[in-house]
């Protein structure tokens, strides 16, 4: 009988000891998704801050939102992969064309908007007038 409570006194230790490991687990797992979380945001704080920098200085003609609009698909598709759920469905891409500095200006009010959204659908630019 002694022994019957001694291994089950033992089993009992090493159950507790097993449910702390899990804790422990659950704890840091969730610190990981939150240091995932914050870096995302600050990639895209700082994104867009060299965004409007370039902006400001002028190289609004130089940005190729095709290539942007790609590249935020692909960072769209992985960050819901990380999420666990399945992958986004897009629209079929969007060619947007910058005519002029005021055309690119309206793009790019649309563009951030969008992107802080949550959706990135670049639109055509209203024509300059």
């Amino acid at each position: 009988m002694d022994s019957v409570k001694a291994t089950s006194a033992m089993l009992e230790k090493e159950n507790v000891s097993l449910k702390e490991d899990l804790l422990a687990a659950h704890k840091e797992n969730s610190s990981l998704k939150e240091d995932l979380m914050f870096s995302a945001n600050r990639a895209t704080v700082v994104a867009r801050w060299e965004i409007m920098k370039e902006w400001k200085d002028g190289k609004a003609e130089e940005w190729d939102l095709s290539a942007a609009e790609e590249e935020y698909r692909e960072v769209k598709t992985i960050d819901i992969r990380i999420q666990g759920l399945s992958p986004p469905v897009f629209e079929a891409p969007v060619r947007a064309r910058i005519t002029s500095k005021v055309a690119g200006y309206d793009v790019f009010m649309t563009y951030v908007a969008e992107i802080g959204s949550g959706d990135l659908v670049p639109l055509e630019p209203e024509a300059a007038t």
